[in-house]
């Protein structure tokens, strides 16, 4: 099971809590000294360098074990390694709605359905 809780991080804080989209071990390091909460990663290659740079929890949108947060659309399939953290992702408020009736999630992702949103 992962040490590092997206859910109690994130419930530390007082307000908005931050996720920052890292690149590398740098990025992460930096982000962590800046006050983020967790750090979000695109692509497997990341992982490592990653974990290695910061203790705050490492979030994506794949299946990558070692994860510590995984985001999913309402209709992906749940299944995920043991102790890695659910977040749905939703972008409207019908979705939200539903998403809240069908899966009461513990963790919500609140994004743009685009750009312009």
């Amino acid at each position: 099971m992962s040490a590092r809780k997206l859910s109690h991080a994130i419930s530390e804080g007082e307000g908005i809590s931050f996720i920052v989209v890292v690149d590398g071990a740098d990025a992460a390091a930096a982000a962590e000294a800046s006050g983020a909460e967790a750090v979000w990663i695109d692509g497997d290659h990341l992982l490592e360098p990653v974990r290695g740079a910061t203790l705050l929890p490492i979030v994506g949108s794949t299946r990558l074990a070692g994860l510590d947060a995984c985001v999913l659309r309402p209709d992906d399939d749940f299944e995920l390694a043991e102790g890695v953290e659910r977040v749905i992702q939703v972008s409207d408020e019908e979705t939200l709605e539903d998403v809240l009736e069908r899966l009461d999630p513990e963790l919500l992702l609140l994004a743009a359905g685009d750009a312009d949103d």
